[in-house]
């Protein structure tokens, strides 16, 4: 089964306003719709959709040798995990902090 991907827009009113109109004429969820309008205009420039498996692990392998990505991995310690570094957030209790454990408890 495949599986997609969370991508957050923000879209000028207007642009909003307009992709909801459209939704409601179609009867779609405005999300369908922006999917299509996103799909037609890759098509209309004669993109074809990448295997994603390889557009990730070439986006990958492009970030880790970035003077960013080189930054960020000089800077990591990869003993610590995931669930380390949420467990330390959620015993802070300033207003980033909550941002984003509320924002983790929205997706899961």
């Amino acid at each position: 089964m495949a599986q997609g991907i969370t991508l957050t827009i923000h879209l000028p009113e207007a642009v909003w306003q307009a992709l909801d109109r459209e939704a409601q004429a179609l009867e779609w969820p405005p999300d369908r719709v922006a999917v299509g309008l996103i799909w037609w205009g890759l098509r209309q420039q004669g993109a074809s959709p990448p295997e994603a498996e390889d557009w990730l692990e070439a986006e990958r392998r492009a970030f880790k040798e970035s003077p960013l990505g080189q930054y960020i991995l000089s800077h990591t310690n990869l003993d610590v995990t995931l669930e380390r570094v949420l467990a330390m957030t959620a015993k802070d209790t300033s207003s980033w902090s909550a941002e984003i454990i509320a924002d983790r408890e929205e997706r899961f």
